[in-house]
């Protein structure tokens, strides 16, 4: 795959295999998260689901029990197929619960739930991807003299929130604390859509 070709990209599962290689574990499994909440939408508020779902995220890193994660995970496989659900619903929450969520799972579960989306919702993961994922062809280097407290402060406060409106004011911060980096910057001031696994937010919070 050349540059031109990963940014023309529609296809999430294409972008997944190219990064397959290097991905962390962590990483697979936050973006495999992002995907499910867009995809599954209203469904995902229910109780055992958002359980399983929310465990899986802290799972990736390392907050939670593998046999917790288990339990929640069988929890909303019940709920699921006793309900109007599709099979592949319910494999594709079973694929992010797992104890280890590689390339092959991500890949597994994109193929449970992108079928059943439309090109509006595929282009939504393309762009979830490329935002826990950058472009690797063009890898920034962070200096760890922006990771000052309040870049990091604010990198935290959205992480830990899930509310990545701060974006902007993180360009501001870094800008302050000596970054001129376009490709930085353009990303914290860019449209979105920002998820926990962004590579930006990690690169100040030191996660990888």
């Amino acid at each position: 795959m050349t540059e031109a070709e990963w940014l023309a990209a529609t296809d999430p599962s294409k972008l997944l295999r190219w990064v397959a290689r290097t991905a962390t574990e962590r990483r697979l499994r936050l973006f495999g998260i992002s995907a499910h909440r867009c995809v599954m939408g209203e469904k995902y508020t229910t109780g055992p689901l958002r359980r399983a779902i929310t465990l899986a995220e802290r799972h990736a890193d390392g907050l939670a029990d593998t046999h917790k994660l288990r339990a929640s995970e069988l929890a909303a496989r019940v709920e699921m197929l006793s309900g109007d659900w599709l099979c592949s619903e319910s494999e594709s929450v079973h694929q992010l619960a797992g104890q280890t969520f590689g390339a092959s799972q991500a890949e597994r579960h994109l193929g449970f739930i992108v079928p059943f989306t439309d090109p509006m919702l595929t282009h939504a993961l393309v762009q979830l991807f490329r935002d826990v994922f950058a472009n690797p062809f063009r890898p920034v280097a962070f200096s760890p003299e922006w990771q000052t407290f309040t870049t990091i402060s604010i990198a935290k406060l959205m992480y830990d929130s899930r509310d990545f409106s701060a974006m902007p004011i993180l360009a501001d911060a870094l800008q302050d604390a000596g970054c001129d980096n376009d490709d930085i910057l353009t990303h914290c001031r860019g449209a979105g859509p920002h998820v926990r696994g962004c590579w930006l937010v990690d690169a100040v919070l030191g996660k990888n």
